[in-house]
């Protein structure tokens, strides 16, 4: 960043290879073609079972849970069950939250569009025009208009 600050108007134009008046449709498509989209790859969803141990995994669980160790190996089964069963639904409930919460952000992140104003070339006779693009549509040398 710094080499970049340090640079004249015509050598940053060249760095980037771009020019002041934004990018042509030619040279967005070989910029695609060359970097790919501007994505960033979505992360894997972990598999219900890994899910269900991070659920578990808390202490007031594990306290339970000893407990229960504790009170089966004096044979206290009546005690055992009903931590045993306090687990369970402790877990149960957490999963079913976290599993809720979870498909609700999604379907936020899914409503939310973000987009960028860029200057680019809008005809062969070289005009330029502000346009107001998705995200993913940004390759790199665009303009980009911040406000």
């Amino acid at each position: 960043c710094l080499d970049v600050a340090a640079m004249d108007e015509q050598e940053i134009w060249r760095a980037f290879d771009s020019h002041p008046e934004g990018l042509n449709d030619a040279e967005v498509a070989a910029k695609i073609a060359l970097h790919g989209d501007n994505q960033i790859p979505a992360q894997k969803p972990s598999p219900w079972w890994v899910h269900l141990w991070t659920c578990y995994r808390n202490p007031f669980n594990l306290l339970l849970t000893v407990l229960g160790i504790v009170s089966y190996s004096t044979e206290d089964l009546f005690a055992a069950g009903v931590i045993a069963l306090m687990v369970g639904i402790s877990t149960l409930l957490n999963f079913i939250q976290e599993a809720r919460s979870t498909k609700a952000a999604d379907a936020l992140k899914a409503m939310v569009s973000n987009t960028a104003t860029v200057l680019r070339v809008i005809n062969e006779q070289g005009e330029s025009r502000w346009l107001e693009l998705p995200i993913d549509q940004l390759v790199p040398g665009d303009i980009v208009r911040l406000s």
